[in-house]
C-alpha cells in the first residue's frame, strides 16, 4: 500500500485506547509480581511516557533504545511511543554494552531507556551512539554517561497526551535479531 493510500492507524490506540472507550478502563490489562494493573492504569502510564519523549525532545519516527525488565515500565515506554509515532527499539536485556551501543547507533537512537539493572551499560551506549541525547533509568540510578540521565519517577504527568497521526504504512518499531537462524 503506498503512502498515498495509507489507512489512519496507530497500533497504541488500537491496542489499549479502544479499550478504554469500550468500558474497559477497570478490567485488568497486565498482572505481574502479584499485582494487578486495569487498562486505565497502563493509559496513565502510557500518557507520561509520551509527556516524558516530548519533554527530551524526540519527534515522531525517530528512535528510542529500550532495555527494560518485564515490568509495567516497559509496555508504557513501548505503547507511548507508539501512540507518539516514536519508533521503539526494544534490545535484549541480555546484551552487553558493546551490543547494546552497537545497535543505538546503527538505528540513530536518540534516547535510552533502561532498567536499573542495565545502568552499567548507559556509559559505553552513549559514549558510542552519536545521536544520543538523553537516558532514562527505571528505578535507582548511581551512574554517570555523555549524556544527561533523569530518573522515570523524575516524570509524572499523567493527562491525556495526543495520539499520533500514524498510519498503516508508518514504522512500528524496530527489532534486531540475534542473528542466528537456530
Amino acid at each position: 500500500m503506498g503512502a498515498d493510500n495509507a489507512s489512519t492507524y496507530n497500533a497504541a490506540a488500537w491496542l489499549l485506547d479502544r479499550q478504554i472507550t469500550s468500558g474497559r478502563a477497570d478490567a485488568v490489562a497486565i498482572r505481574t509480581g502479584g499485582t494487578a494493573i486495569t487498562y486505565a492504569a497502563v493509559q496513565r502510564d502510557v500518557f507520561r511516557a509520551q509527556h516524558a519523549l516530548t519533554e527530551l525532545g524526540v519527534r515522531p519516527g525517530e528512535r528510542v533504545l529500550l532495555v527494560l525488565d518485564d515490568d509495567p515500565s516497559f509496555p508504557a515506554w513501548f505503547l507511548g511511543c507508539l501512540r507518539s509515532g516514536v519508533v521503539p527499539v526494544p534490545a535484549s536485556t541480555m546484551l552487553v554494552a558493546t551490543d547494546l551501543a552497537a545497535i543505538a547507533a546503527d538505528c540513530g537512537a536518540l534516547v535510552a531507556v533502561v532498567s536499573a539493572g542495565y545502568a552499567e551499560h548507559l556509559p559505553a551506549v552513549t559514549l558510542g551512539a552519536a545521536a544520543m541525547r538523553h537516558a532514562v533509568v527505571v528505578g535507582a540510578m548511581g551512574v554517570d554517561a555523555e549524556v544527561p540521565i533523569r530518573t522515570w519517577d523524575s516524570f509524572d504527568d499523567r493527562s491525556e497526551a495526543p495520539v499520533a497521526a500514524t498510519t498503516t504504512d508508518s514504522s512500528g518499531f524496530w527489532l534486531y535479531s540475534s542473528g542466528t537462524t537456530g
